[in-house]
């Protein structure tokens, strides 16, 4: 490459002293130097602060920021307004990237001008052993992850399932925040997959690049696994309407494109819901009015009547 394109990695970081060093190592050694490393201390309590007096020495590429607990959100969007990188690598502060990943994307979006986020592989593996690499969280060898090399409707139709990429798989052109925002502050969770969302519904080019030396590293732990289950169910009907939203406000998308997009949002919001409404309880009453009202009548009663026929099954 005639031009160095600086990169800056954003690595929110709560009560991540133990892994920290990993994170920061796996940067420290890429084959592409010319990066800038933004650590956002999002309000932890143990020794991170000193922790990081160490790489704050060692390398004065790295910089250490700190903030009172807002979240992940918060912490990330922090990281972007600080960051002077053309590119920006997300990467949460227990999990890694291997050692070609910035070197090949940054070639990959430089050879692409059109293209606004490039992703790669993830893997997946289970705390302190990194050697062992899997597919999904669940550490099977189920290929789940779609290749994706669209614009608009290509791109919401696939997100419209589920989600895509961890997030440390991408690279993303520092434009794309200009384009399609900053991460929503108010979710906390999924705050990745409605990233992408918004990056599609603003036909910003995402494509998966095919390369082996490119992957991104997921540590799976106790506290990645933590959520509450019905914690989880409500944040994606969150976004699942958020999504609906979304797809009635595009002007871009033709009739027959919303009809299909609202059948792929509203089977999954269905299920969903039948799922949270299980996991809360099936009689509990006084939970379930502020989801009829959240969803609306029609779709809390297809879902609930789908919530008893499966629990009758099990």
């Amino acid at each position: 490459m005639t031009q160095k394109a600086l990169v800056s990695v954003i690595i929110p970081s709560y009560n991540y002293e133990q892994y920290l060093p990993y994170t920061l190592d796996c940067l420290i050694n890429q084959s592409y130097q010319h990066i800038e490393v933004i650590v956002v201390d999002d309000g932890s309590k143990d020794n991170t602060r000193e922790l990081m007096q160490h790489y704050l020495k060692m390398d004065s590429r790295i910089l250490y920021f700190y903030q009172e607990n807002k979240g992940l959100s918060s912490a990330r969007n922090f990281g972007i307004h600080h960051s002077k990188g053309e590119y920006v690598q997300f990467l949460d502060a227990d999990d890694l990237v291997s050692e070609h990943k910035l070197e090949l994307q940054v070639e990959h979006l430089n050879n692409h001008p059109d293209l606004y986020i490039s992703y790669t592989d993830g893997c997946y593996f289970a705390d302190k052993k990194p050697s062992e690499l899997f597919k999904t969280l669940l550490l099977t060898e189920e290929e789940w992850m779609p290749k994706l090399n669209g614009l608009h409707y290509e791109a919401i139709e696939v997100l419209v399932k589920r989600n895509i990429m961890p997030v440390n798989s991408a690279l993303v052109k520092s434009t794309v925040f200009e384009k399609a925002g900053l991460f929503n502050e108010n979710l906390r969770s999924l705050e990745d997959w409605d990233f992408w969302l918004r990056c599609a519904f603003a036909n910003l080019k995402i494509q998966y690049l095919d390369d082996e030396r490119a992957f991104a590293l997921v540590r799976v732990h106790k506290n990645s696994m933590s959520q509450d289950r019905s914690k989880m169910y409500s944040y994606e009907l969150e976004l699942r309407l958020k999504i609906q939203d979304a797809i009635q406000e595009s002007s871009a998308l033709k009739a027959e494109q919303v009809e299909v997009l609202n059948k792929l949002n509203t089977r999954s919001m269905l299920g969903v819901l039948s799922l949270l409404i299980r996991s809360v309880g099936l009689f509990k009453v006084n939970n379930h009015l502020p989801l009829a009202k959240k969803t609306g009548v029609k779709i809390f009663i297809k879902s609930y009547l789908k919530a008893l026929n499966d629990s009758r099954k099990s």
